[in-house]
């Protein structure tokens, strides 16, 4: 089999091959994991072949500088967490059990040709898994403690070995979403469980509902996932934690992670007038300024906060009988039953759809403008099947340890509606037609081929994206470079 390196410009038009000799025999690629070394530019990717996986090292140049095969595939560790890259060029990955109690840490040490699997002792006790980060090179888990609520982070240093740290927030006093104060532990249950009766699920909540969805606003992110509650950011060393589960305030916990100091803060959200039954409402933060929305039966209002002084920069609002004034697009519905994408014009039909979803409201940041998404999502119970992305691993699970994957394939049985304005670096609303997001570009240059792409993968590279596909007619793997 071939690896070929492809790189694709879409402003050129020009395309540059490389062949590298991945395997000699043919062999199925069931999944594959892509790992970018962000302070050397090298980049790692990890093929499965049901019980053997072939680990490949790049460098910036496309030179293969390591590779190697192993039968080392924990398949009782199923969902891939993070990873680690070291000095001395070995990766590590973190997985561990569907129930986020166990973990295991996988190095591979392509000088020395082999992997490594060992079991991490960590002894939660009263902790409940929330997410595991990536900061650059570097990963770590971090959990709550469920008596005082306090954060506790494990930075791992190498392979199993980790320190432990916590962050006190034990004195910090949140609001539910009927104004009653309570703990951050106790607002992560008690959204876990309306999350479980709300999709009609039998049983304790998942922990799975206690997860914040991490959002990386440097790509488009879709309504499925900026509709969620509760948001993690992870910017340089920082981590910001919003919650919105209130329908007054967005609650915001930010972690320096230079000192694991932290810092509490709260906005009011607008419409806060406006009754509480048929009220939405939801948040997105982006750099410096937080977006907030509110939906009610009547209209929907949003606003722009200078997240350091409080203070709102632009507002803008409409009613269900008005025409929406800072709309570049029509409203789109995607991924209803009876049709994939229709359009509508009234603004009636935009609030009453999305005051049947989860609301939510994004920001994509484009070369001289913003564009503001707003809208809804909500699943699509019957009619829609999984779309398998084969982004990941199978042997490992089905979770990425970047968002651009999740951010591109996200669960097809969604359904979601929304509409999109065009604004200044001022937030100010400006007439003109929205640009392709990167996203688009690919799906563009996928349904312009003969045949779907099969087992896709995509990741951040430089300042674009590489998406991979498995051609099965030449038995390679294809990457494409994609820019904004």
């Amino acid at each position: 089999m071939l690896f070929m390196v492809t790189c694709f410009s879409n402003a050129q038009e020009k395309f540059l091959v490389q062949e590298l000799d991945l395997k000699k025999s043919g062999f199925v690629i069931q999944s594959v994991l892509p790992i970018v070394d962000e302070n050397t530019g090298n980049f790692a990717l990890f093929f499965n072949e049901t019980k053997t996986l072939y680990a490949y090292l790049y460098d910036q140049n496309r030179n293969n500088i390591g590779k190697f095969y192993t039968n080392e595939l924990p398949r009782k560790y199923g969902s891939i967490l993070g990873y680690g890259i070291k000095e001395n060029g070995n990766y590590a990955i973190y997985s561990s059990t569907g129930s986020r109690t166990k973990f295991l840490s996988t190095a591979f040490d392509f000088k020395r040709k082999k992997a490594v699997s060992e079991e991490v002792a960590l002894e939660l006790d009263n902790e409940i898994f929330v997410q595991g980060i990536n900061i650059k090179n570097d990963f770590c888990i971090i959990t709550i403690n469920k008596k005082d609520s306090n954060l506790v982070f494990y930075n791992f240093i190498h392979g199993a070995l980790y320190d432990r740290k916590i962050v006190d927030i034990s004195k910090i006093i949140m609001l539910d979403k009927d104004n009653k104060p309570k703990s951050l532990y106790k607002l992560l249950v008690d959204s876990a469980f309306e999350i479980v009766n709300k999709n009609g699920l039998l049983g304790s909540a998942s922990f799975k509902n206690f997860s914040f969805e991490k959002i990386d606003n440097t790509i488009p992110s879709p309504m499925e996932i900026v509709s969620k509650k509760n948001k993690l950011y992870v910017t340089n060393n920082k981590l910001t934690f919003t919650l919105d589960e209130n329908k007054d305030i967005t609650q915001i916990l930010t972690v320096d992670l230079n000192n694991f100091s932290c810092a509490f803060s709260t906005f009011d959200k607008p419409l806060r007038s406006a009754p509480k039954h048929g009220k939405k409402t939801n948040s997105f933060l982006f750099k410096n300024y937080l977006l907030s929305m509110a939906l009610s039966d009547y209209g929907l209002e949003f606003q722009v906060i200078d997240f350091h002084s409080g203070k709102a920069i632009q507002k803008y609002s409409v009613s269900k009988n008005q025409k929406i004034r800072f709309s570049n697009s029509p409203i789109v519905l995607e991924n209803s039953i009876f049709k994939r994408y229709r359009e509508m014009e009234e603004t009636e039909k935009l609030i009453r759809k999305v005051n049947r979803t989860n609301v939510g409201i994004s920001l994509y940041h484009t070369t001289n403008s913003y564009e503001i998404s707003i809208g809804g999502s909500k699943e699509v119970k019957q009619g829609l099947p999984i779309v398998s992305t084969g982004s990941t691993i199978d042997s490992f699970g089905n979770s990425l340890p970047s968002s651009t994957f999740s951010n591109y394939a996200y669960f097809e049985g969604q359904k979601s509606i929304y509409t999109t304005g065009l604004f200044n670096l001022n937030f100010e609303h400006i007439e003109g037609d929205l640009q392709p997001t990167i996203f688009d570009k690919i799906d563009d240059f996928k349904s312009s081929r003969r045949k779907k792409p099969y087992t896709e993968t995509i990741f951040k590279y430089d300042d674009h994206l590489i998406w991979g596909e498995y051609n099965s007619t030449k038995n390679a793997y294809v990457l494409w470079k994609f820019s904004s």
